[in-house]
C-alpha cells in the first residue's frame, strides 16, 4: 500500500511532522479499505491528543462517501482528508492522504 500526501495551509511544520508521521504507521498496519470508520475515528484520537499542546480548535477527518467513489473503493484506492485549525490563526491546513 502507498500513501500520497497533499498538504496546504500547514502553520506548525512540527505539528504536521508529528502527524504525518503517526498517520503513516497507522496506515501500513491498518486494513483502512474494510473499516474506515474506525481508521477516521482514530486519525481523530491522534490529533485530539496533540490539540492542547498545539492550541487547535479545530479537527475534522474524512473518510466516507463524501471524498470517496465507491468504484474507487473497490479497486484500492481511499482519500483521507484531515483538516484543523490553530487558535488564532484564519486559515485551516488541509493535509490529503491518497492510498493506493
Amino acid at each position: 500500500m502507498e500513501a500520497t500526501l497533499k498538504k496546504k495551509n500547514v502553520h506548525s511544520k512540527a505539528l504536521f511532522t508529528e502527524i504525518d508521521e503517526q498517520l503513516m504507521e497507522m496506515l501500513v498496519i491498518l486494513d483502512i479499505l474494510t473499516d474506515t470508520e474506525s481508521v477516521t475515528q482514530l486519525i481523530e484520537m491522534v490529533i485530539g491528543d496533540l490539540a492542547e499542546q498545539y492550541e487547535l480548535e479545530q479537527i475534522n477527518v474524512i473518510c466516507d462517501e463524501r471524498n470517496n467513489k465507491m468504484s474507487d473503493i473497490r479497486r484500492g484506492k481511499l482519500i483521507i482528508d484531515v483538516y484543523y485549525k490553530h487558535k488564532n490563526y484564519f486559515n485551516t491546513t488541509h493535509l490529503s492522504y491518497t492510498i493506493q
